[in-house]
């Protein structure tokens, strides 16, 4: 059986305001204290590794779950945010009056942001990060810390669900799900796990 703790980074003082995409930000007193939460609930997991995607934002969550584990947390490049492309920098506010963000968000299997990268993409390199530490280590137990919709392409193909389902599936910053995968394949047995903290 091999175990994936999916956690989003804790939240970022631009957290709904604007698109971050890989523009590296730090974390805000909340998301330092989501980490804590984070790192307290996984203390008595056991666990193999901790992996993260480049940004700081994700690293600095990492760090904080790797310590109580005396583990030292491994950098992959497939748990890297989205290529948002032309719309990095943006708030939120001005995304919503253009005719390629809507597209993007109720078809994510056909549009892409303008520059950036497809959300099928995205969804074969976390496919194929989870399949390769299956292949490797297939009694593992693995954090991978990334970001919203990375999370959420990992958990719609163990659903067996299609991209345009992406937003059926919540995501909030500092939360954890837990994806099981045995003999039967895939399960989810934990999602959006929040530890208490308001939605």
């Amino acid at each position: 059986m091999t175990v994936f703790h999916l956690v989003r980074h804790g939240a970022h003082e631009q957290q709904g305001n604007v698109l971050v995409g890989r523009s590296d930000i730090r974390l805000s007193a909340i998301g330092l204290e989501q980490s804590r939460r984070l790192a307290d609930r996984l203390e008595r997991e056991p666990l193999d590794a901790v992996l993260s995607s480049p940004r700081e934002r994700t690293r600095r969550t990492a760090e904080a779950i790797a310590e109580r584990h005396k583990l030292a947390v491994e950098i992959a490049i497939e748990l890297e945010e989205v290529d948002f492309g032309n719309w990095v920098g943006q708030t939120f506010a001005a995304l919503r009056s253009e005719p390629e963000w809507d597209r993007y968000h109720r078809f994510r299997s056909i549009a892409t942001p303008p520059g950036g990268e497809s959300f099928l993409a995205l969804r074969v390199r976390v496919r194929d990060l989870m399949l390769k530490l299956e292949r490797d280590r297939p009694a593992g137990a693995f954090v991978l810390v990334s970001h919203g919709d990375v999370i959420r392409a990992a958990v719609l193909h163990c659903l067996g669900l299609g991209d345009d389902a992406v937003h059926r599936v919540d995501i909030a910053p500092g939360s954890l799900s837990t994806v099981v995968i045995d003999s039967g394949g895939p399960r989810i047995v934990c999602l959006n796990d929040r530890m208490g903290t308001p939605p």
